[in-house]
Parts: C-alpha cells; sequence; structure tokens
C-alpha cells in the first residue's frame, strides 16, 4: 500500500523522473499478489496494485537506496541486523522526520485481518507519507542539485 500511495504522490509532483519508489520485505512470499483486501481498499482509493508481486530485501536495494521507510518496529529490527552499515537510511515511517521523538510507532500489517483493518492501515500510511512529503521532496530536490552541480 505505501509503495503506490507514494508512487501516485511522486506522480503528481514534478518528481517522477528524479525518484523511485520501490516495496520489498524481509519475509516476502516470493512473487505473490497484494492480499484480497489490499487490493479492494486500494481501488477504492483510485490505486490498482493488481501488477504488485512481493519480492525480498536485496543488499543491492539497501546499498542504493537513499531511504528505507519501515511499517513495523520489527521490520526495521530486521534490516538493521541484516544490514547494519546502513542503519543511517532505515527508518520506521511513523519515526522519519519526527524531532526528538525516541518512541518506537509502528503500523501493524493487516495480513489476515478484517477489511475495516486494510483501509485503516491505508489511511494511516496516507496520513503518514503526507506528513513526512515535505522532507520527502527536499531530499530528492537536494540530490538533485547535488549531482547536476558534479556534472558541471
Amino acid at each position: 500500500m505505501a509503495e503506490y500511495l507514494l508512487k501516485n504522490l511522486i506522480k503528481r509532483e514534478y518528481l517522477k523522473k528524479l525518484a523511485e519508489v520501490e516495496s520489498a520485505g524481509t519475509g516476502a512470499l516470493e512473487n505473490h499478489p497484494v492480499a484480497e483486501f489490499t487490493a479492494t481498499v486500494c481501488k477504492k482509493f483510485g490505486i490498482d496494485p493488481t501488477l504488485h508481486r512481493a519480492r525480498s530485501i536485496t543488499l543491492d536495494m539497501v546499498s542504493t537506496a537513499d531511504l528505507i521507510l519501515c511499517m513495523a518496529l520489527s521490520n526495521k529490527l530486521d534490516l538493521v541486523k541484516i544490514f547494519p552499515h546502513f542503519q543511517n537510511k532505515i527508518f520506521l515511517l511513523k519515526q522519519f522526520a519526527r524531532k526528538n521523538d525516541t518512541a518506537f510507532h509502528s503500523i501493524e500489517d493487516p495480513y489476515g485481518s478484517l477489511k475495516e483493518d486494510y483501509e485503516k492501515t491505508f489511511l494511516e500510511i496516507k496520513e503518514e507519507l503526507f506528513r513526512i512529503w515535505p522532507e520527502v521532496t527536499h531530499r530528492i530536490e537536494e540530490k538533485w542539485l547535488i549531482e547536476n552541480m558534479n556534472r558541471r
């Protein structure tokens, strides 16, 4: 859900050619489509996730990413354990871009829950993405400026 919400935000802005959004997990059921309720909820909000397939995160993904946003604390802890050299770019979505927030706020995976739980999770992710959007756009623009200054 988060991948498609963030991709939609980027499409609406001028950033589509400057940023890439991917989704992967530490316990992904490789090549599986999204859960039925995930598809239902996404479609309700105008997002078509039918082409999405689950995949496991790789060293290449982590090393080339500028930012890794995890939904749940368990995901973040797994990634930091597997990829300790990259812990400075791994955040909980609810923790990212907050000042002095030491609490660990997870967005729990609704897998196996009721449709209403999927919708609640979707809206929670959407709210957090809108909250962090100014920081995300700032980082994208800053990276673009640095890369273009280095080309001169």
